[in-house]
């Protein structure tokens, strides 16, 4: 029987070819025009198909039909050769010329979309469209392709459009939404989203399961932060911020907080995160953009040799294993009495520099040698240290508190953490944890979320090196921040006080705090895990600093390499929804190794000197990795917690000259 269909469908094809092509067809560049390898194997579909799925190939754009049929070849190449896929995933790719370029093609299965492949047409603009739509030319030319299948009997007169990009005209829903799953864990607490309609929630968070082990559809960060709301004794919610992603344990992305009075209750280094207290800190200057154009390049060259950068870098700031133990537990007080920042610095700084229950003897001697060579110094992944312009004011009284007065008014922003030294204070601490979890029978619904009871000797050892490590990473920045300081002092030939280079706040985003929150009209002090996730307090909250009392505290939102990044203000909502808690930046889209493998080195580079962006970088395959396209945009998961209520736009910044590892 099943021939039999096979064959009424392949008769019907061939006399639609013999009758013509309906003149409402686009010109479709077919197989034997951009050169296609035979396929290893051939399944075909019972027309017409139901669904027409529209996805991106998250590789870069093409605007030529030479450029496009590059592209097509090497996708093809790498579904056959690597995926082990029968032919090309796709069954008609679009490109930005506006043309329609032959996949598997009509009536045959693709590998688009699992599940769906053998009832749907899988139609794949060539691009990276994860914050942007794609052109209007290729637009007409999917929708011309998609009235051609109807009129060819390929799909159905009332076929249903899915996917990452809907081009269709359908409802429009409000900009933010609030997701409760009650069905995902049998327990009272629910997991919570803050998600954007533009990242399209039907198709990211709602297709059918992809990979096996996924729950129905939801994506690996996702249900990773349900699976943090089934952990004992957690307070609320387990949050999921825009820029979620999966991540060890924990997504990144998420917050949960957790009652320090019920004896149940558990820490995770895996709600922290190994780089223990990543954050961010911005500096003012009172230079304009016009004074450092025409040095940008060697301000740019003189920031380079001023920080070490890249995997391995060592530092400059002289210190011993003495000088080590002391920064462990005095944080910034210790870059104070050294004299590496002024007075002033500590005071717009989260926890005022130094977590007080920083204990240097539960760090092991391992991490401790990791972690010496290292401060002061930048390191690799996404980290940066950026020259940036003030390009929008949003609430000039807020703005105007943090010394921010004008538009193209240039500031330093440094993106880093606690380099090797934290990685290896989670890896100590997550097998003990694991033994502790046997001892108590504390049971998870993912290995990766270890724990310890709060008040177990684990939790505790755990939350005293964890401190050590803060603290590590906010003498780190502020190492970083005295060496950014003599780099402007030395080119401009002014001291780095007469330059105005003041702090204007640093925040982390990779870190658990001890705080009172209220809940359900009563005080209670929680341990608050944010991974991902920066801390947004609210006008008058007695933990901001007094220059920010009116206007709520300064939150620090990191861009990618070459796109802006925003400053917030924290809200009163935000305490009654999430703790005091926002986004902490753009949030990958794609893993590392798929950057590396669709993205172009000189295509970015290209892309950062057309936008006026100088670049240093210690690694080319970092420029890969860190290009805009591998991440979300930024503009809309800031437009998202604001729309939410649970920040403030305050002061969006753009860069000029970008300095990675």
């Amino acid at each position: 029987m099943y021939l039999k269909i096979v064959l009424i469908c392949v008769i019907t094809f061939v006399a639609n070819a013999i009758a013509g092509t309906p003149a409402i067809c686009p010109k479709i560049i077919s197989r034997n025009e951009w050169g296609a390898r035979s396929p290893e194997q051939i399944q075909y579909a019972i027309r017409p198909v139901q669904y027409a799925i529209i996805q991106h190939t998250v590789t870069p754009e093409c605007h030529t039909e030479t450029n496009c049929i590059n592209r097509i070849f090497n996708m093809q190449s790498y579904h056959m050769d690597e995926k082990r896929f029968g032919d090309i995933a796709y069954n008609f790719m679009i490109g930005s010329d506006g043309q329609v370029y032959e996949g598997v093609g009509w009536h045959k299965v693709g590998a688009h979309t699992s599940g769906y492949n053998s009832k749907s047409v899988g139609i794949g603009f060539i691009g990276n469209f994860e914050g942007v739509f794609p052109n209007s030319a290729a637009v007409r030319a999917a929708k011309a392709l998609l009235e051609c299948g109807v009129a060819l009997g390929e799909l159905e007169s009332n076929y249903k459009l899915l996917g990452a990009r809907q081009i269709s005209s359908t409802e429009v829903l409000p900009c933010w939404y609030v997701i409760t799953y009650h069905h995902y864990c049998d327990i009272l607490q629910h997991p919570v989203f803050f998600y954007d309609l533009e990242f399209k929630l039907e198709s990211q968070l709602f297709l059918p399961k992809s990979k096996p082990g996924m729950v129905g559809g939801f994506l690996p960060g996702v249900k990773q932060i349900a699976n943090v709301a089934a952990l004992p004794g957690i307070v609320g919610r387990s949050v999921g911020l825009p820029d979620i992603h999966s991540g060890y344990g924990f997504a990144i992305g998420n917050m949960a907080a957790f009652d320090m009075s019920n004896p149940e209750s558990v820490v995770s280094p895996g709600g922290v995160g190994f780089d223990i207290n990543c954050g961010v800190r911005l500096l003012r200057t009172n230079l304009h953009e016009k004074d450092v154009q025409p040095v940008k390049e060697q301000l740019a060259q003189s920031l380079f040799d001023h920080i070490p950068v890249g995997v391995g870098s060592k530092g400059i700031i002289p210190m011993n294993a003495h000088d080590l133990e002391e920064a462990l537990e005095m944080g910034m007080d210790w870059s104070l009495r050294e004299g590496y920042i002024w007075a002033e610095d500590k005071e717009h700084c989260e926890e005022y520099g130094r977590m007080l229950n920083a204990d240097p003897s539960k760090v092991s001697m391992r991490a401790k040698k990791r972690g010496l060579p290292q401060l002061g110094t930048l390191g690799a992944g996404n980290h940066y240290a950026e020259i940036q312009v003030v390009d929008e004011i949003y609430d000039q009284s807020a703005a105007s508190k943090m010394g921010i007065e004008m538009k193209g008014q240039i500031c330093v922003m440094i993106h880093s953490g606690s380099r090797g030294f934290g990685h290896q204070v989670a890896t100590d601490a997550l097998v003990q944890m694991e033994k502790a979890m046997k001892r108590d029978n504390i049971e998870t619904n993912d290995r990766q979320l270890a724990c310890a009871r709060i008040n177990s000797q684990e939790g505790q050892d755990y939350l005293k090196s964890m401190a050590a490590a803060a603290n590590f990473a906010w003498v780190n920045r502020s190492s970083m921040t005295f060496l950014s300081r003599q780099a402007f002092a030395k080119q401009f030939n002014s001291s780095p006080d007469d330059l105005d280079m003041h702090v204007i706040y640093d925040v982390s985003h990779n870190i658990a705090k001890i705080e009172e929150h209220i809940v359900d009209g009563k005080q209670k002090t929680l341990l608050v895990h944010r991974k991902g996730s920066t801390r947004a307090f609210p006008p008058h909250h007695p933990l901001i600093p007094v220059d920010y009392q009116l206007t709520g505290q300064p939150v620090l939102i990191g861009g990618t390499m070459g796109t802006c990044s925003y400053v917030l203000t924290g809200t009163e909502q935000g305490m009654l929804e999430t703790f005091g808690s926002t986004c902490h930046g753009a949030g990958r889209a794609l893993s590392r190794a798929k950057s590396r493998r669709n993205i172009d080195y000189q295509d970015v580079l290209n892309k950062m000197e057309e936008m006026g962006i100088s670049i240093r970088v210690a690694s080319p395959k970092l420029v890969m990795e860190e290009a805009p396209e591998s991440y979300k945009n930024v503009t809309d998961v800031v437009d998202t917690c604001h729309a939410a209520g649970i920040s403030k736009k305050c002061i969006k910044l753009r860069p000029i000259a970008v300095i990675k590892g």
